[in-house]
């Protein structure tokens, strides 16, 4: 009898997590910035520079989205992009939202960069990015959506 208990709760429990309603996947689309000081390696030492950055969302999928990540030097101090020190890039990248509507996953598509990041609110966004060897860059910001 405690068999057919224990199997009907967990048939319930079964049901009620597969009504429960996703998150409302939130509108993405559109460019996101801020200036931001980041870390990264420079000739064997971490530097603190500053960048302006942006996020352009160009397209959502259901949970997917896809854009590119734009960068400034904003002094003399460059990054490092497939081996070449330059002052301004533009990297491309694919992403995903999580269930709860929050929760942000994203890679670049030519580079080995990582972002992680939340929505905190429908125009700001907080991602920390992170690449490692050779070329170590570390960050995170509140990127607001700009207005078109």
């Amino acid at each position: 009898m405690r068999i057919v208990q224990f199997a009907a709760a967990a048939l319930v429990l079964m049901v009620i997590s597969a009504v429960q309603p996703r998150a409302e996947q939130p509108d993405l689309l559109g460019s996101w910035s801020a200036q931001a000081e980041i870390l990264l390696e420079r000739n064997d030492e971490i530097v603190k520079v500053p960048r302006m950055l942006t996020m352009v969302i160009d397209r959502v999928d259901g949970n997917l989205f896809f854009g590119r990540r734009l960068w400034e030097a904003l002094t003399d101090d460059p990054g490092n992009v497939a081996g070449r020190d330059v002052l301004e890039a533009s990297e491309p990248f694919i992403g995903a939202i999580d269930s709860d509507g929050v929760t942000l996953r994203i890679v670049e598509t030519d580079d080995p960069g990582i972002m992680f990041g939340e929505l905190l609110g429908p125009n700001r966004m907080e991602i920390t990015y992170m690449e490692s060897y050779p070329h170590a860059v570390i960050y995170t910001v509140i990127l607001i959506r700009q207005k078109e």
